[in-house]
């Protein structure tokens, strides 16, 4: 089975806009900030999602996906003939489970307030995955509700990211990504030079 479309292979009258950033309840179009669809019909469709090596399948309502990423709107999308549009199972093996279900969980209720996402001890990992995964979706929202919660856990923490942590952000991210310079305000801030001497690991 074939992932996701690349949406930069569709052809330019079929390109989507991505959207700006906005916290709209309901089903945001992007680019927009009206909805394309009535809340009532956001749950009509079930498609099959294969998430990481192991592939296991993850049901999510396919309209929902659509209104928040303009990569699985063009991949279920019949008009574009892809295989996928037809079969309503799309893989994403790169993708781990639990990153998934985190952002299955943020799509349906739109929060990131999860047990392993914050706490005293932060996991500054699988927000920086689901930043990732908001990328690779094209989902803009995600990214920048994964923006606010960091920002949130910053705050009431004080905690900050490993070296392993900034690692797996720049690993993974462009140049221009917005965590990124969210994670250098955030070592400006707690002196930069302590955090390095007090805090293992190639930084």
């Amino acid at each position: 089975m074939r992932g996701l479309v690349n949406v930069d292979n569709i052809p330019k009258q079929a390109a989507l806009p991505s959207a700006p950033r906005q916290h709209p309840a309901g089903n945001p179009r992007p680019g927009t900030s009206t909805p394309i669809l009535p809340t009532r019909h956001l749950f009509q469709t079930i498609v099959n999602i294969a998430v990481g090596r192991t592939t296991e399948v993850v049901p999510v309502h396919r309209e929902l996906l659509c209104s928040v990423s303009p990569v699985f709107e063009a991949t279920f999308n019949r008009e574009l003939g892809f295989r996928e549009s037809h079969t309503s199972y799309c893989t994403l093996p790169e993708t781990r489970v639990e990153v998934f279900q985190y952002f299955v969980q943020w799509l349906y209720t739109r929060s990131l307030e999860h047990e392993d996402l914050v706490g005293s001890k932060p996991a500054y990992s699988r927000l920086i995955r689901m930043y990732v995964l908001g990328d690779l979706l094209g989902a803009t929202m995600l990214k920048n509700a994964v923006i606010d919660k960091m920002v949130e856990v910053v705050n009431q923490t004080l905690a900050c990211p490993i070296p392993a942590d900034t690692e797996l952000l720049y690993q993974n991210t462009m140049e221009t990504a917005k965590l990124r310079i969210l994670m250098l305000d955030v070592f400006e801030n707690r002196n930069i030079e302590k955090l390095i001497k007090t805090h293992e690991g190639n930084w």
